[in-house]
């Protein structure tokens, strides 16, 4: 048969493709000693700290820290390794505080970083202030907000507390996990250099060889003293010595 000639004549209407709809948030569990606490990460807003922070949990490096600062009605802190507020992942990521309009409203979630700018890392904190912390706001990243567990971030907010603001009782996060995320895989994309790592290793280090030597100190057998040191053995007056055997051989 005759073959089929292009279409010449006026465009036809063209119809776009329906766009593919937004994905959710991404959202990580936190399991504490003291239940449960589930964060939605506000991921358009501050891409490089969720992909930092959902990167990190997949890496199970939250496991087993510590909630190592806690300030009733203000905020309650952790994702230290080392439990001393000093630690983090041995870099910084930047600042992402602008282009949206986060604020530190109560239970939002919040990096924690030196007073420079651009040091945050793995620490974070949540907000527990009922009228917020509005002087935190273009300071720190606000990268998600507590959406189950309020009662359980009530109850660390309210938690006896010694020398630091450090729990009396130890407060950990057993686990943290990603309940749910987007389809692609979780990086940072950005990092800074943290240069805290190398002074903070060697003071560990010399923490150690100290603990070590005190340890050493503590096991060490005493000496007698000056008067239970052995005495000579001495023989009753008149005893003659005994005479030394020797040994005749063939």
């Amino acid at each position: 048969g005759d073959q089929q000639k292009p279409y010449e004549g006026k465009p036809l209407p063209y119809t776009p493709a329906a766009p593919k709809p937004k994905e959710a948030d991404p959202v990580v569990s936190l399991q504490t000693s003291l239940g449960e606490i589930q964060i939605q990460l506000f991921e358009d807003d501050a891409p490089n700290t969720v992909n930092n922070f959902v990167e990190l949990v997949e890496k199970q490096f939250y496991d087993g820290v510590i909630f190592h600062r806690v300030i009733m009605d203000f905020m309650v802190q952790t994702g230290d390794p080392e439990g001393t507020g000093q630690g983090g992942p041995g870099y910084f990521i930047p600042d992402e505080w602008r282009g949206h309009e986060n604020k530190h409203v109560q239970y939002s979630v919040a990096t924690a970083k030196q007073d420079p700018p651009n040091t945050a890392g793995s620490q974070f904190f949540i907000v527990t202030n009922p009228k917020g912390e509005a002087r935190l706001d273009r300071k720190h990243t606000v990268f998600g907000k507590v959406i189950k567990g309020f009662d359980v971030v009530d109850k660390i907010n309210t938690t006896p507390k010694g020398p630091g603001d450090k729990p009396k009782t130890e407060i950990k996060i057993t686990t943290a996990r990603v309940v749910s995320k987007r389809s692609h895989a979780y990086a940072v994309k950005v990092k800074l250099p943290d240069p805290t790592v190398e002074s903070r290793k060697q003071m560990k280090a010399m923490q150690e060889k100290a603990a070590e030597a005190r340890k050493a100190a503590e096991t060490k057998p005493a000496e007698p003293k000056a008067d239970e040191k052995k005495k000579p053995e001495t023989k009753p007056a008149g005893q003659k010595p005994e005479e030394k055997k020797t040994e005749v051989k063939p």
